[in-house]
């Protein structure tokens, strides 16, 4: 479709052009491939001993086992599968299972702060990288994820791959190998970038205002080093099992042991840097007074924020430092491409700047909302997911209530401002 509408200047339909080029290319098995004979009088595609390549893989080693491959694509023969369209099938799985899920988690707003707060969700991301870590371990484990239904194209396509003996050869090899470097080297920037960070001792104390029951123990784990109990080695973490609900898409949950989460998140930090930093070392009482209660303390309890106690100083700090940090910078590049299209409106930085404030103020709530409004008309879980957006006529109706609904509020802000107020601001 791309090759058709694009014209051949354009890059879009070079690179569409490219990938069809792609999609011809498929490894030619041993028995098909070019047998000119070399001057000592072997075949080209001959090994070292004069022979040709087995096409049946080792096995031994947790590479694909062909015979699986070929029971789930029986009509598939050696020399069919284009090699490019393995490579998408498991970019495609891969994505779908864990990545998209987990990204799109952190663009989520957060529960307690409203449906505008996307991407500020800061406080459940550190428990979050404990999750997506059991996950990723849990999939490349014994290859684990070669058993998984997304998986299950890719692992068909594999029956048209030939084995050539070499992963050069671009045959069952190559993906195998290819595979496994995927893994580990994804594993790598995830704990580059995801593990160190919000494990480091900066940023694990964001998780007071995550889950009430991993909260309590890593105060408990900062009391401990405070009274020497961890360097006389006589603090043992709580095995009991919690639920976390909603981390990786909506209306979903995981169980997870408060050991092994806490084990995992407490590795790389040192809780006598913690206590010593300004952001604990001001609330430490308020956070050791919480222990003492009978019940596990949810800072962020609704019901508990209405009146004043010996927890507001943490519940300040979780919404002053916490929540403004944004888990990732998706907001701000949106705002960025929002700058540019207004930008072409040809009206100079302060005007442009104005109308993208407006803009902002009026279309993101909206968008989020009338998503959330649509949903509670659907009975069950699978109808809510399916809702993304809200679109036409009920999408501009919606908008006209939403514009007339936060004039109505700024019109109420400059009476109680004040004339004089107002014309200050």
């Amino acid at each position: 479709v791309i090759i058709q509408k694009e014209g051949s200047k354009s890059a879009l339909y070079q690179i569409a052009c490219d990938i069809v080029s792609l999609m011809t290319l498929r490894p030619a098995p041993v028995e098909a491939a070019s047998t000119e004979v070399e001057d000592n009088g072997t075949a080209a595609n001959a090994d070292a001993n004069g022979s040709a390549p087995s096409s049946a893989p080792s096995g031994e080693d947790g590479n694909i086992d062909t015979a699986a491959a070929a029971a789930a694509a029986p009509t598939l023969q050696k020399g069919d599968t284009p090699i490019l369209l393995s490579q998408a099938f498991f970019v495609v799985a891969f994505s779908k299972y864990y990545f998209t899920p987990w990204f799109d988690s952190a663009m989520q707003p957060d529960p307690q702060f409203g449906s505008d707060s996307h991407g500020h969700n800061s406080r459940l991301f550190v428990q979050q990288t404990f999750l997506m870590r059991e996950e990723l371990d849990e999939m490349m484990g014994d290859n684990k994820w070669k058993e998984m239904p997304e998986f299950r194209h890719y692992i068909a396509s594999l029956a048209g791959l030939p084995s050539l003996g070499d992963v050069k050869k671009g045959g069952l090899e190559f993906m195998n190998k290819a595979t496994d470097t995927f893994f580990r080297e994804y594993n790598t920037s995830f704990i580059k970038h995801i593990e160190n960070v919000w494990t480091s001792t900066m940023i694990l104390p964001y998780i007071i205002g995550g889950h009430p029951e991993l909260a309590h123990e890593f105060i408990r784990w900062l009391r401990a080093s405070d009274d020497g109990d961890l360097a006389a080695d006589n603090f043992a973490w709580s095995t009991k099992e919690i639920e976390i609900e909603n981390q990786k898409s909506y209306g979903e949950s995981h169980e997870c042991r408060i050991d092994a989460c806490m084990i995992c998140l407490t590795k790389n930090a040192d809780p006598g840097v913690i206590l010593e930093d300004s952001f604990i070392a001001e609330i430490k009482d308020s956070l050791f007074e919480s222990l003492e209660s009978e019940e596990v303390v949810n800072f962020l309890d609704r019901s508990r924020c209405q009146q004043a106690d010996e927890y507001d100083p943490v519940r300040k700090r979780i919404c002053e430092v916490v929540a403004p940090h944004a888990s990732q910078q998706q907001r701000i590049e949106c705002l960025v491409q929002e700058i540019n299209a207004m930008a072409r409106t040809n009206v100079k930085e302060a005007r442009r700047t104005v109308r993208v404030v407006i803009f902002v103020t009026l279309n993101h709530p909206y968008n989020r909302e009338s998503v959330d409004k649509k949903r509670e008309e659907r009975s069950t879980m699978k109808e809510k997911l399916k809702v993304k957006r809200v679109n036409g006529a009920e999408r501009i109706t919606g908008y006209f209530n939403h514009v007339e609904g936060v004039l109505a509020e700024a019109e109420k802000a400059v009476e109680e401002a004040g004339e004089q107020k107002y014309k200050e601001i």
